[in-house]
């Protein structure tokens, strides 16, 4: 992914919440000065302005491993632990799973709502 194609997409699905193509720019140049790839910029992005705008994402298994810096194990624990505390507070974890893990046939994918 280029810093192009990370300002275009982000540009086209947010520009409509007043997302600039200079603000993104800044947005993406924060990222740069951290040293992420543009993948992760996107991924971490689309994570933050989703929860901005109330704009609905998925994101794959592969997306959050980026985004955690876990390993597909530690994120997979890491639900599975999730799903235990909802257990322990007598809520329905398949309910809760539903919501916000959507199944997808080519890849296990993640809404951040």
């Amino acid at each position: 992914m280029t810093r192009n194609e990370v300002l275009d997409k982000l540009l086209s699905k947010y520009g409509k919440y007043g997302y600039t193509r200079l603000k993104i720019s800044g947005l993406i140049k924060d990222g740069e000065k951290h040293g992420f790839s543009y993948t992760m910029i996107y991924n971490g992005l689309r994570m933050a302005l989703s929860n901005a705008t109330g704009e609905h994402e998925y994101f794959s298994l592969q997306d959050m491993m980026e985004i955690t810096g876990e390993t597909e194990g530690e994120l997979i624990a890491r639900i599975e632990e999730s799903r235990e505390e909802l257990r322990k507070n007598g809520e329905d974890p398949e309910f809760v799973s539903e919501q916000y893990l959507t199944p997808n046939q080519s890849a296990k994918r993640f809404s951040n709502l």
